[in-house]
């Protein structure tokens, strides 16, 4: 079967625009070293969410609330890689919309797709492996999730919290890389 040629979006998730240069090597080659089927059902299923209504909405139905329903999210972002729905549910946003529902607590779809926008990376300012893009698109996308927040918070409430999450990432992944380097070296030491 002949296989059409990309339309080059696809290719931009994972290479740098006009490049066969990877974006990040690490994400890359945690993708390359799945199976064909692992690609399908994990990595390509989610991360083609922008491309494929099925992704959110079900294949056999189409009903708003299961898309905006936030465990249709956890199926993606759950896990060790991806503990996004596990942060959100432990935070207060989570903890009160467990206990009071969307009328007092925002869900993911409140923060990723505001105004029922289906950009969900709306408001993100980092690529999938934590580098900040851009200043000129990372301001944008900052002041667009500031939007966001300040429907219920102040705009510097808003700005201090989210440069402080930032920095927490930054520093996750500090620690993370300095974890992986002692393990490598520990491995070749055998």
């Amino acid at each position: 079967v002949a296989k059409s040629a990309p339309s080059g979006g696809e290719c931009m998730a994972c290479h740098e625009p006009g490049s066969a240069l990877p974006r990040e090597q690490a994400e890359c080659a945690r993708f390359l070293a799945q199976t064909p089927a692992m690609q399908r059902q994990g990595c390509t299923a989610c991360h083609a969410v922008e491309n494929r209504c099925d992704t959110c909405h079900g294949a056999h139905r189409t009903e708003r609330a299961v898309a905006r329903d936030a465990k249709t999210c956890a199926t993606c972002h759950m896990g060790p890689d991806h503990a996004q729905y596990e942060m959100w549910s432990t935070s207060r946003h989570g903890a009160v919309f467990s206990a009071k529902g969307l009328a007092e607590a925002p869900d993911c779809s409140t923060f990723h797709m505001p105004d029922g926008t289906h950009d969900v990376s709306q408001g993100i300012s980092m690529d999938l492996a934590g580098k900040a893009y851009p200043a000129e698109r990372r301001d944008r996308e900052r002041a667009r999730m500031v939007d966001v927040c300040a429907r219920c918070h102040t705009r510097a409430f808003s700005a201090r919290n989210l440069s402080d999450a930032d920095a927490i990432q930054r520093e996750s992944k500090a620690l993370v890389d300095e974890a992986v380097a002692i393990v490598r070296d520990l491995d070749r030491l055998g």
